[in-house]
């Protein structure tokens, strides 16, 4: 358990670095959100903090997990998802050109080998998946969690509070 306090006291030690870098620098360089633009009179702030939490992601596995096919689908499909994020809060993407990059993101996932192959119900037991009913059902999971997270991100904080929980809950049972 030694082991994963020090990759989160890593992990944590570096957002904190990258988030007052984000605080400092983004608003110099024109990376805000726009609250007028929704009829709202709070000040500006940083709009991509999550380019940040993506790069401590990116490094903390770099530095502590071995490279894998799967590893790097899952590297690379969540960047497609982060740049795809970023640029529509740059330039604001239509809903269809996000849709397609999210689709995208969760073929890389399945051609790296990752992918949801049976889901337990209770009371009736596992559900196994043919591969290409697992496919399309891992590629509708990825574009709906991210659409729901990105439906949850209008509310301050509970986006990260949702995401926190998850990634505890995760953790804990990958760890059982």
């Amino acid at each position: 358990m030694n082991f994963y306090w020090q990759i989160a006291l890593f992990t944590f030690s570096l957002m904190v670095v990258l988030g007052i870098f984000c605080l400092k620098f983004f608003p110099k360089i024109g990376l805000v959100d726009r609250p007028e633009k929704y009829g709202m009179t709070r000040a500006a702030i940083p709009y991509s903090g999550g380019v940040a939490m993506y790069l401590v992601f990116l490094i903390g596995v770099l530095i502590f997990v071995p490279i894998d096919k799967e590893v790097l689908a899952l590297l690379v499909g969540s960047g497609v998802i982060v740049l795809v994020g970023f640029l529509d809060d740059r330039f604001g993407l239509s809903p269809l050109v996000r849709i397609f990059f999210q689709f995208v993101a969760g073929l890389i996932l399945v051609v790296g080998g990752v992918g949801i192959l049976s889901i337990h119900l209770p009371f009736f037991g596992n559900l196994a998946f043919v591969p290409l009913l697992s496919a399309a059902f891992t590629i509708l999971w990825v574009m709906t969690i991210v659409n729901a997270m990105n439906f949850l991100d209008g509310v301050s904080g509970l986006n990260s509070g949702v995401s926190a929980i998850a990634s505890l809950t995760l953790f804990f049972l990958s760890i059982h």
